[in-house]
């Protein structure tokens, strides 16, 4: 199972309470926990187990977080892609011109 990269906004993290309380459970830590750990790893897993779970809401915690484990996660300022296809979003001409 392997999933296309995870883009994520340096500057905010979103997620919801109950995929707080599904990594919590899944990993016996809390998400402040995992987020501050001095392992980068756990880090990094921890974030892309809340994108992975935006793209399969329906994996349980444990196939999120065995996913997350080989999921590449890039930081980067710009806004995330919540299409789902990796691909970069385009305006269309007419959005753009008016035409």
């Amino acid at each position: 199972m392997t999933e296309p990269p995870v883009r994520l906004d340096v500057t905010a993290l979103r997620m919801t309470p109950s995929v707080m309380r599904l990594l919590s459970h899944t990993t016996g830590r809390s998400v402040e926990q995992l987020l501050q750990s001095e392992e980068s790893a756990d880090k990094f897993q921890a974030m892309a187990f809340i994108e992975l779970h935006r793209r399969h809401p329906d994996w349980s915690g444990d196939e999120l977080w065995a996913a997350a484990a080989d999921t590449e996660v890039i930081l980067s300022p710009e806004p995330p892609d919540f299409t789902g296809n990796g691909q970069p979003t385009t305006v269309p001409p007419s959005a753009v011109t008016g035409g």
